[in-house]
Parts: structure tokens; sequence; C-alpha cells
């Protein structure tokens, strides 16, 4: 189980008006809380740089499809002490995405054994083809 900090976040999508649909994905926990007790900052900051990173070379092999990450922020941990509740959400991580287009709810229809097994097949079938492609560059 992942303690509140990383693991632990809230979505949103947000209708921007010019502009395609985002969505926002923003961290429950704030490393500006009195008496947080999640990851440090020092821990957080690295993780969502490697989360963004993943994101970019996720987009790079056309068999996974993953919305585009338009945007990033780390947590920022204020110098003053922890007192009260904090009046902004900079000690949150946040992600903003592309909506990517498609129907929503495809699984909706099926039970959890269902859901379960389609998942793993898609993901063994995008591994197997991630692997291929890599390999079939490769003269042994």
């Amino acid at each position: 189980m992942l303690r509140p900090g990383f693991g632990d976040t809230q979505g949103f999508h947000l209708k921007l008006s010019n502009r395609p649909d985002v969505l926002a994905r923003l961290s429950r926990a704030d490393v500006n809380m009195p008496n947080y007790r999640a990851f440090p900052v020092h821990v957080l900051v690295p993780e969502v740089k490697f989360e963004a990173a993943v994101y970019e070379l996720l987009r790079l092999v056309p068999n996974i499809l993953v919305s585009r990450l338009l945007y990033y922020r780390t947590p920022a941990q204020h110098v003053a002490p922890r007192l009260g509740l904090p009046q902004d959400i900079t000690g949150r991580h946040l992600f903003l995405f592309e909506r990517a287009e498609g129907e929503k709810n495809v699984w909706y229809h099926l039970c959890p054994e269902e859901k379960v097994t389609a998942f793993i097949s898609h993901l063994f079938s995008s591994i197997r083809f991630s692997c291929t492609n890599i390999l079939s560059r490769f003269v042994f």
C-alpha cells in the first residue's frame, strides 16, 4: 500500500475554451500541511520527475497509447513552519495531460475478472510488441 503523498491523487477533467480538453492529476497530500507524515519532499521530487520522463518515453512507442503530458510540477515545501492549513497547492505535485480522443468507460460493461484479464492481455501484447521492436534493431 502506498503512503499518502505520491500514489494518492485526485483527477479532474477540464474543458477549456479554444484548447483541447485537459486532464489534471493532483496529489491529495500536501507537503506543507501540519503533521505531514508521507514521503518527504526530497523523495517526492525525483519520483515526479521520473514519472514525467516515463510518460515522455511511452509517447515514443506507437503501440502504447498514453495521453500527451502538457505540464507537470513537483511539490514545493515552504520555508515557514507548518502551523496552519496551506493557502495554495504548491505543496502538491500536479500533472496536466491532453485528453486523448476516444470512448470513455469502455470497460464499464465488463465484470471485475474480465477487466483484469483484458488489462493483462493488453499489457503483455504491448510489452511483447515493444520488445520485438527494440530487439529487431539489433543484429545478432
